[in-house]
């Protein structure tokens, strides 16, 4: 059976005390046979926590993925498995990776940009599962990711 992809996937990301987190980077990895296929980044969260990605916008990521990678990306999105990870990654981690994205040419300006913005650093990694097998009546799947500040910020 394939996989229909919601209309879209929604995250929203607060505080263990539920306020909201702006500027967090956000990411979806789906999963094929219950292990890491594909990832894409949501984008930032605006001001009340929240962001949004598209089928189409994940379709578009993922065909120009496929297009530059073939080897890694031969199965279709519609053959991953109806569990995926929406992630906020943290952390020094994070702060890492993102001092490495000036050395590589495999992300996108836009992505990078993204990077850059991020607050990322100053929380604890957090991860939510989400099933895209079950959306709601609007064809749209929702996530809550709960962080913690990293240790030492606040």
């Amino acid at each position: 059976m394939s996989l229909v992809l919601p209309s879209a996937i929604e995250a929203e990301v607060h505080w263990d005390d539920g306020s909201a987190v702006p500027d967090a980077l956000v990411a979806l990895h789906l999963r094929m046979h219950d292990r890491y296929y594909y990832g894409t980044l949501l984008g930032l969260t605006a001001g009340d926590g929240s962001v949004r990605l598209t089928r189409d916008a994940l379709e578009q990521d993922f065909g120009e993925d496929r297009r530059l990678f073939p080897m890694d990306y031969r199965v279709p999105l519609a053959e991953c498995d109806p569990v995926a990870e929406v992630r906020v990654d943290g952390g020094a981690e994070f702060a890492r990776r993102r001092a490495a994205i000036d050395n590589t040419t495999l992300i996108s300006p836009a992505a990078a940009a993204l990077w850059r913005a991020a607050l990322n650093e100053r929380l604890q990694p957090a991860v939510a599962e989400i099933r895209l097998d079950a959306p709601n009546v609007s064809g749209t799947v929702r996530a809550a990711v709960i962080v913690r500040p990293e240790p030492g910020m606040s």
